[in-house]
């Protein structure tokens, strides 16, 4: 039900991209707090973002139908949200996106390779360096994604903290 439900390329207008998380995971309820649902910060992100902007989310590949049908409606009935088929490549809708929106995922240090700006949410391993856009509250989470829509030059994030990050995560 959930692959025909989802759509099968990535859209071609603007778009956030949004992973959902493995249901369950430790990423989520414990470093995710107050994130813990990512369908309920689906929904969130769906009422900050105007409506030309389109957010693009997927299951977790790994975790294919372990959300519910009731979540599956909740995600099919909100504004802008755009649920693509999970054997589409993360790589190609980080590429596609203007920035990602993550609790904890891995598509957090994907999008550096990519030079695409992230907000997360919750805390990990990136917390305190000032390479992600790091929100622990909804009304956090507003500011930044409406000022990235708007504003994305004045909030980047230098390109030499993130190299000197990933030169020292990959060490270590």
């Amino acid at each position: 039900i959930w692959k025909n439900s989802a759509i099968k390329k990535i859209p071609d207008d603007k778009f956030i991209y949004f992973p959902l998380h493995m249901p369950g995971e430790s990423q989520t309820l414990i470093r995710g707090y107050p994130f813990i649902n990512d369908v309920e910060v689906l929904y969130q992100l769906s009422m900050i973002v105007p409506s030309g902007i389109r957010i693009v989310t997927k299951e977790h590949p790994g975790y294919e139908g372990w959300k519910s049908l009731y979540e599956l409606d909740l995600i099919k009935s909100m504004p802008n949200i755009t649920l693509v088929d999970s054997v589409i490549s993360s790589h190609d809708l980080i590429k596609k996106s203007q920035f990602i929106v993550t609790i904890n995922s891995s598509a957090w240090f994907e999008s550096m390779a990519f030079k695409k700006q992230v907000v997360t949410l919750g805390k990990g391993i990136f917390s305190g360096y000032g390479v992600t856009h790091e929100v622990d509250n909804f009304l956090k989470l507003k500011d930044i994604v409406k000022h990235l829509l708007l504003k994305e030059d004045e909030l980047s994030i230098p390109q030499d903290r993130i190299n000197k990050f990933i030169t020292f995560y990959c060490i270590e």
